[in-house]
């Protein structure tokens, strides 16, 4: 009998042996990190301000994959350019689910949008409505005219406030720029209905002129919440105390947006079939024809509206920041919009492809200054590899945008503002180019990326052809927090009317 314990203590003691090495084999093979604490994990190490730069730090300290749990979540940190191509590229197929998160699941309508949905039929539905249907060249080109009469209209509310002469006027620069973005965008999702006209619905223009009047706070606390750190989406039990009271502002936000979006995509189902002509057809009108449920295209609106004006609208505060802190720079850019188009006329985005130092300098702005810093987390359902570390299936993955364009080793002289660097190369922001990846690369990346560099060159062409532009002193180039990194300080700027009398 004490043989017999005795062999069963050897096994016994044999077995934990092996499952203490093969454990301690699996740490070892999992990329360097902070100190891990029970149950939370690196949480006192999580950066909730800047994430993007303290996510940098880190990765000085650790390497360029650094492993970060929170809870219940495996995630890891991803920097440089070679991870990024391997994240993005290499394994794509791997790496482009999402993990549900309670962003997902009330901004995303049930993780309905192509941007939050894991990767599953849902998204593949989604996205090819998105991108083969409302992103295809064709459809961008054909609403060229949208776009020009709403930066007309910013044009002329700046003359209205230099008083049509030639004297120089403060402009709240954030203000322009998230006013033109936001009714191109609402223009497009929604045609002219969402300003409640022409609808026989006596609760439409009540609801519209909400949105109207309250567009800004649902802009601003849509985008918080779309970025803030949700505890509740690494600790699971703690989801019905909703500590940081998170949940009950998603709920606020949806019970105002959510009745709009009904609304008009009642009104739309109702009047698509009288919209026979293409240029007359919204976004919506497009995807009912798509077959698309209503929760997928209430999806789409919200991606649209949120991070999709939040970011553009981002990116012309930037471009207006730097060349206001780079004179010679807007000297140059008027150089070449007067010697291309002339100063009887204000430039249109049918210019765009003639001026190279635009380009240059939209391109150099998204380097510097992606608006959204940190790619939209990827997870990979079953267990891979990235630079030779093991990562278990269902952890999140982060890939730093931000600290790409900032990485001596990929640009000359990196923290400088330079448009110069991109005249002559073929260096492009579509995701084929991994030292440069605003949009980020592969199957996730932003699908309206074409859309929003037209936009991000019309509106800021416009801008600098038809005014001068100054700063009263130094512009505060830091970013502040959230998914979308506009200026931490909102940019206000002197501006003076420069063109002809007959151009405007």
């Amino acid at each position: 009998m004490e043989g017999h314990l005795a062999f069963a203590a050897i096994i016994l003691g044999f077995l934990l042996f092996v499952l203490r090495a093969r454990k301690s084999r699996d740490r070892a093979a999992l990329p360097p990190g902070p100190f891990q604490w029970p149950l939370i994990g690196c949480l006192p190490s999580f950066p909730f301000h800047q994430r993007h730069r303290g996510f940098l730090e880190l990765s000085k300290k650790f390497g360029p994959i650094v492993t970060m749990p929170i809870g219940s979540s495996k995630i890891f940190l991803v920097h440089g350019k070679d991870l990024a191509m391997e994240v993005l590229r290499f394994k794509d197929a791997q790496f482009s689910s999402r993990p549900l998160s309670m962003t997902g699941k009330y901004i995303g309508f049930e993780h309905s949008d192509p941007n939050l949905c894991p990767l599953n039929e849902n998204w593949r539905v989604v996205r090819k409505a998105f991108s083969n249907e409302l992103m295809a060249p064709s459809r961008l080109s054909s609403q060229a005219w949208l776009r020009r009469e709403e930066v007309l209209k910013t044009v002329d509310s700046l003359l209205g406030i230099t008083g049509h002469g030639r004297d120089w006027a403060s402009v709240d620069v954030r203000k322009i720029a998230e006013g033109v973005v936001g009714r191109i965008i609402m223009r497009m999702l929604f045609g002219d209905h969402y300003l409640g006209k022409n609808i026989d619905n006596p609760d439409a223009e009540r609801i519209t002129r909400e949105l109207e009047r309250e567009f800004e706070k649902y802009l601003a606390e849509g985008n918080f919440l779309w970025g803030e750190l949700n505890l509740a989406d690494y600790f699971p039990a703690l989801g019905i105390f909703d500590l940081q009271g998170l949940e009950g502002r998603f709920k606020r936000l949806m019970s105002k947006l959510e009745p709009l979006f009904t609304m008009i995509i009642q009104e739309h189902r109702k009047n698509t079939v009288m919209i026979q002509d293409e240029k007359g057809k919204d976004v919506i009108d497009v995807l009912l024809q798509n077959q698309l449920s209503d929760k997928q295209i209430m999806g789409i609106l919200s991606d649209a509206l949120l991070p999709g004006i939040g970011t553009t609208a981002a990116a012309v505060e930037w471009a207006m920041a730097e060349l206001a802190s780079n004179p010679h720079t807007l000297s140059r850019a008027q150089q070449e919009l007067d010697s291309v188009v002339g100063r009887s006329r204000l430039m249109d985005e049918s210019a765009i492809p003639s001026l190279p130092y635009l380009q240059a300098i939209a391109k150099e702005v998204l380097r510097l200054h992606p608006s959204a810093p940190l790619d939209d987390p990827h997870l990979n359902e079953e267990e891979s590899s990235l630079g030779g570390y093991a990562i278990p299936a269902k952890s999140t993955i982060f890939v730093n945008l931000w600290a790409l364009g900032r990485d001596d080793r990929l640009w000359s002289d990196a923290s400088r503002f330079d448009p110069d660097r991109f005249l002559g190369t073929e260096i492009g922001v579509h995701g084929s180019h991994f030292e440069l990846l605003p949009f980020s690369s592969g199957r996730r990346r932003c699908p309206a990326h074409a859309l929003a560099m037209i936009k991000l060159q019309h509106i800021v062409g416009a801008l600098v052809h038809g005014f001068d532009w100054s700063s009263a002193g130094a512009v505060d180039l830091i970013e502040g927090d959230g998914i979308i990194a506009g200026p931490r300080t909102p940019l206000r700027l002197r501006a003076r009317r420069r063109l002809d009398d007959e151009a405007y």
